[in-house]
């Protein structure tokens, strides 16, 4: 019996050590490097791919359930990411389509912050490449999807930030330049958690902003904030160069 008990013992522990940290807490480092590639938006399209079925296989074997769908959904994410940096619109709504068949299965499994915040990136990436319509259908929902994952985790800075997003970057009635830079900068607080994507997004979030309103030394100021972070990324150089004509 005492036998038994250690055996079980050993392998309760053994469990908890390779036991991965929910999504929330911590991302894995396949998807990471993923991610890094795509925002440095250096990398060829097959770098990108053989990234992605890294960060996929990593998914498959360490996730399950509702987190597992949310890490596919951000895969999809980022390869659509890929494809629309380099102007290959199609091709980045097909994977952003993706991605939302895949955070609808986690979230029929669990509606969790990380789940529903990553629902909001897609649906707001996929407006861009998709018509008139689409935007129209989907953007104005984002903020209530936004609340929500806040209502189950107050401290998931991501959800804060795709809140602020649509201040930032979409006209009244449902943006709000001024404030919306406002809200967006005060995430730099040492309070909030943040991924270096994190850093990046709340930087151009708000030189976008800040162009709408013609503060233009403060848009640049922080599109060059951005590119401290990914400094080759094609998109800010282009907003940062039209924004200094």
């Amino acid at each position: 019996m005492k036998k038994i008990l250690l055996i079980s013992l050993l392998a309760v522990a053994t469990s908890l050590c390779f036991a991965v940290e929910p999504l929330e807490n911590k991302l894995p480092e396949k998807y990471v490097l993923l991610r890094d590639a795509v925002y440095g938006t250096t990398n060829t399209e097959n770098e990108v791919a053989s990234l992605y079925d890294n960060a996929v296989t990593e998914a498959n074997t360490n996730y399950k359930n509702e987190d597992l769908h949310t890490l596919l959904a951000l895969c999809n994410y980022m390869k659509g990411m890929d494809y629309y940096y380099k102007g290959e619109e199609k091709k980045a709504g097909d994977c952003f389509d993706s991605g939302i068949s895949e955070v609808n299965k986690s979230l029929e499994i669990k509606r969790t912050a990380i789940g529903i915040t990553a629902y909001t990136k897609i649906l707001l990436q996929n407006s861009s490449v998709k018509s008139m319509t689409y935007g129209l259908k989907w953007v104005p929902k984002i903020t209530s999807l936004c609340d929500e994952a806040i209502s189950l985790n107050s401290t998931y800075t991501p959800a804060y930030q795709m809140k602020y997003a649509i201040l930032c970057i979409i006209p009244s009635p449902y943006g709000n330049y001024k404030k919306g830079s406002e809200l967006m900068l005060s995430l730099n607080d040492d309070k909030w958690k943040k991924e270096k994507d994190d850093y990046f997004s709340i930087a151009t979030a708000a030189a976008y902003a800040f162009s709408k309103t013609n503060q233009k030394y403060k848009a640049i100021l922080w599109y060059k904030k951005g590119l401290e972070y990914y400094p080759n990324n094609s998109d800010c150089l282009k907003q940062l160069a039209e924004v200094e004509q």
